[in-house]
């Protein structure tokens, strides 16, 4: 575990004394992931908290490496008060597996669910302090900022997103770009509920690739009691496969990156009657990301792209104009 240096504070809290502790569902959605989830699982397993936790791993049979034989390992899990459940699907994108995994998880006696990516880890005593900060505080939907890890789980010192320490949850403003990473957020039963309500009307196959980890987000912010906490850390894994930072200089990966952000946009207007501050900002949004992708384009056409490209930017600034 990187970073046992940095844990704070006494070991037994108040959330551990107590009888009738939660039942937390801990998602962790598996495609081609060999290489790090059984860091993912372990760091679940090693938590200090000593409630109940039930780990679920959507995990997609269409992966091609050995997720599955690493797997096997944790369907006979003996750690007390811990369980890991395989769940089979053929879903394409990270969306739909997280889908399956909070449908699971609703299906459950779960009080709370957390998010885990498959190349992640969480501190030792992550669960327990979070969990404590939800039932002192009330919070429904409890998110932390990421600290970097290298290939090894060495750490980086840096972050990959800050979150606003003034008014972290301002809805308008995260419209406008994410700072909540999906990964470690922990959300109570009634507020993801609504939330896997909301999403269930996005069945259509345009929306397979989205950014879910921004649209949970904004949907939260709207519907459930949001709460920052900066006592926890997540810690987030950069290697060659991570979809946000390796984008680089590769125009086509941009683009699709580009793509997911407009369909996540397009997604929350389906889903949220938003009012007039929330809807400047978000076409402004849309314009910024439609902006940048003509950019792109403007190299392969001609002076019609260009005209299209300079309306657009004529259209963005006038929508800042009004805000």
């Amino acid at each position: 575990m990187p970073c046992k240096d940095k844990l704070r504070g006494p070991r037994e809290s108040r959330v551990q004394r107590e009888s009738g502790l939660p039942r937390v569902s801990v998602i962790v959605r598996a495609y081609n992931s060999e290489r790090y989830i059984g860091k993912a699982l372990d760091s679940v397993l090693a938590q200090s908290y000593a409630g109940p936790i039930d780990i679920i791993v959507p995990y997609d049979r269409r992966t091609t490496d050995g997720t599955a034989q690493i797997l096997r390992a944790y369907r006979e899990v003996k750690v007390p008060n811990r369980t890991v459940t395989i769940v089979e699907h053929i879903r394409p994108g990270t969306f739909r597996a997280l889908q399956i995994g909070l449908g699971y998880a609703l299906g459950s006696p779960a009080d709370y669910i957390l998010f885990l990516d498959s190349d992640d880890m969480l501190d030792e005593i992550y669960l327990e302090r979070i969990i404590d900060t939800s039932l002192r505080s009330g919070a429904t939907f409890l998110f932390s900022e990421s600290e970097l890890i290298d290939e090894e789980g060495r750490p980086l010192g840096s972050r990959p997103v800050e979150v606003p320490r003034k008014d972290p949850y301002n809805v308008a403003r995260l419209i406008g770009g994410n700072w909540v990473n999906c990964g470690g957020t922990l959300i109570e039963r009634g507020c993801a509920a609504e939330i896997a309500d909301r999403l269930a009307h996005l069945s259509q196959t345009y929306f397979d690739n989205i950014h879910e980890d921004w649209l949970i987000a904004m949907l939260a912010f709207n519907i459930c009691r949001p709460l920052f906490v900066d006592d926890v850390r997540y810690y987030y894994r950069i290697h060659g496969r991570n979809t946000v930072f390796n984008a680089g200089g590769d125009r086509y990966k941009s683009m699709f990156n580009l793509e997911s952000h407009l369909k996540t946009l397009v997604a929350y207007d389906a889903l949220v009657d938003m009012d007039a501050r929330q809807r400047r900002a978000w076409e402004i949004s849309v314009l910024r990301r439609q902006q940048v992708l003509l950019r792109i384009l403007e190299g392969r056409g001609g002076g019609a792209m260009r005209f299209v490209s300079l309306v657009s930017r004529v259209a963005m600034k006038a929508a800042e104009l009004l805000i």
